[in-house]
């Protein structure tokens, strides 16, 4: 033991005097700020004026000791690993951020987390074999869950409830309704969160447990899944890294929310397809049924992502052997994803197709809402619409779409969630120093490649606009209700690979570390920032 020791101490030695200098310098900076101004950077110091709330200093303190170690952890790798790859240094950065996104940023304040929570916890009883739902369609959960504040925002009283109940035991085991019936008929982007909520049922933990166990599962995958991604991706693996680390995307990935399926699955779709049209010389029986199985998984999550399907074009014929072989391919991966779109998303659907906008109401405004067969009758009335969302409309400018898709403002859109300007310009730096290509990438894309991509992606921005019209806006609007950037993440590196892939902008290799690295701080501070944010005001009001 005493030899392990030794050997690992000189191990840390050699490692310390062979690494760069200014990492050296970085490292020790980071930690004397921590500790130097950690207390004030956390809000701690205005904590001492109250008593209501004893556990949230802890808490902080906790959080305080989380982002030291997670820093050490990824600067660690940064510092020792002789071949250093994007999608190792993502399984660091991703689970041990995502972590700090667990509780600074608590349950149910995430973006329709309680609707996704209750229909993840519909799939946790039919695991158990438990009735899933009652006579009216409306899930079955533990009574304790109806004490949960849908919509939450983030406060002191928050962090002090959940960080007193986590891991407590369950005080009863009946079942109520919850009010809410499941999000859907897809139940498959559910399932991570599911395991997690029924590992804590059958371990009896109650409800603050049961609702921290689904964000963690739905954590561990996403990033697993994502990281699969950057690793298949044959170049731009940084972009792909890039929007795995966006404040948005991290905090969609610590919640029981299911855009974590959707973001993961759009990823590994549009790495696969970049590999097989670029680095992988011919496409075999394997590479169809993968490309099947991730469309097929992603697209009835939500349809208007289906287009990236058209991304199998860039592929080219002669990968597939023949034009028999393409043309049987094609119909193996477009048939997988019709047949479970219409089997699973034709209801609703067909809701939108009614011809009386009258049988079509929005539930939150209680008013008829848009239909298809209007627009037949009204065919000018949809692109003065979509005119009015883009300049008008509310969040309709595409400049608060894209701090929105950033992740500026968090939660629910919550303003203490909203990073400052400083915070914001160093993400926006960050996010254009992780598009820009790496010095030494070979060029590979053709200007119909790049024209092709732009097709897909203006298809899928007005799929999203059209499906927030014809569910979410009423008949009175005069622009599309609800739209939100955060819709946009699937394929944001479509758009980054279009706008910055081969336009001669490159970034040299060795600055890759370096960019990554400064992420990982990014976001620790960014936490710091936002918890100190949250208690200040709850304090002050």
């Amino acid at each position: 033991m005493k030899e392990r020791w030794l050997t690992g101490i000189n191990n840390l030695k050699r490692d310390i005097k062979e690494a760069p200098k200014p990492w050296i310098a970085a490292a020790m900076i980071i930690l004397f700020v921590v500790f130097r101004w950690g207390k004030k950077i956390l809000g701690l110091d205005s904590l001492g004026i109250t008593t209501d709330y004893p556990a949230v200093p802890g808490m902080a303190v906790m959080m305080l000791v989380l982002s030291v170690i997670a820093l050490a952890v990824i600067f660690w790798y940064v510092l020792r690993a002789k071949e250093f790859r994007l999608d190792k240094m993502y399984l660091r950065c991703g689970l041990l951020l995502g972590a700090l996104y667990l509780f600074i940023l608590p349950p149910l304040c995430a973006p329709d987390e309680w609707v996704h929570y209750v229909t993840a916890y519909k799939v946790s009883n039919q695991i158990l074999g438990v009735e899933p739902l009652d006579e009216q369609g409306e899930v079955m959960v533990q009574e304790e869950e109806m004490q949960a504040n849908d919509g939450a925002f983030p406060d002191a009283e928050q962090y002090q409830y959940f960080w007193t109940h986590y891991f407590g035991k369950e005080t009863g085991d009946e079942l109520v309704a919850s009010g809410k019936g499941p999000n859907g008929y897809y139940m498959l982007p559910y399932l991570p969160q599911a395991i997690g909520i029924t590992v804590a049922r059958i371990f009896n933990l109650n409800f603050a447990t049961r609702i921290l166990f689904g964000r963690i599962c739905n954590l561990i995958w996403a990033v697993v899944a994502i990281s699969l991604a950057i690793r298949w991706m044959p170049f731009g693996k940084k972009i792909l890294f890039c929007v795995g680390m966006l404040p948005m995307t991290l905090h969609e990935l610590a919640s029981n929310s299911y855009d974590a399926w959707i973001i993961a699955f759009s990823m590994m779709f549009i790495a696969y397809c970049m590999k097989l049209a670029y680095e992988k010389a011919t496409v075999d029986r394997s590479d169809i049924a993968i490309l099947a199985v991730l469309i097929a998984l992603l697209a009835p999550c939500k349809v208007v992502y289906a287009p990236l399907i058209g991304l199998c074009l860039l592929i080219p014929k002669e990968k597939f052997g023949d034009t028999k072989r393409w043309v049987i391919s094609a119909t193996i991966v477009l048939g997988a994803v019709m047949v479970i779109m219409l089997l699973l998303n034709g209801r609703i659907l067909g809701s939108y197709v009614t011809e009386d906008t009258s049988e079509h109401i929005i539930g939150w405004a209680g008013e008829p809402g848009y239909t298809i067969s209007y627009f037949l009758e009204h065919p000018m009335e949809y692109p003065k619409i979509i005119w009015n969302t883009l300049t008008i409309g509310d969040m309709g400018l595409p400049k608060n779409y894209l701090q929105d898709m950033l992740g500026r403002v968090l939660g629910w859109l919550d303003q203490n969630l909203k990073m400052p300007q400083i915070y914001y310009t160093a993400l926006v730096l960050l996010t254009l120093g992780h598009f820009i290509s790496v010095d030494g990438e070979v060029k590979v894309f053709r200007r119909w490649n790049k024209l092709w991509m732009t097709v897909l992606v203006a298809a899928i921005f007005l799929l999203v606009l059209t499906s927030m019209l014809l569910s979410h806006t009423p008949i009175s609007q005069a622009h599309v209700h609800g739209v939100q950037g955060r819709y946009f993440l699937p394929i944001l590196p479509l758009m980054a690979l279009v706008i910055f892939k081969d336009v001669g902008l490159v970034v040299k290799k060795d600055r890759q570390k370096l960019l990554s690295a400064a992420f990982a701080v990014f976001h620790v501070l960014l936490m710091a920032q936002l918890f100190g944010q949250v208690i200040t005001v709850h304090l002050a009001g």
